[in-house]
């Protein structure tokens, strides 16, 4: 079984994605956005992002 760590979010997903440096100028694509879970349990499912072969993804993980 894989553990996490704990770990906080305040800002939007378009938050993090243009602090990161990507393009959120399509509002279609990043409207939206999941309610911030601030501390999850092991096995809950929490959004994580991933940087992938230049790309910025946005992926759930349980």
């Amino acid at each position: 079984m894989a553990m996490r760590g704990r770990f906080e979010q305040s800002g939007t997903r378009r938050y993090y994605a243009k602090a990161l440096g990507a393009d959120t100028s399509d509002h279609v694509k990043w409207f939206g956005d999941t309610i911030p879970s601030y501390n999850p349990a092991p096995g809950q499912y929490s959004r994580m992002i991933m940087l992938h072969n230049n790309e910025l993804l946005f992926i759930g993980m349980t």
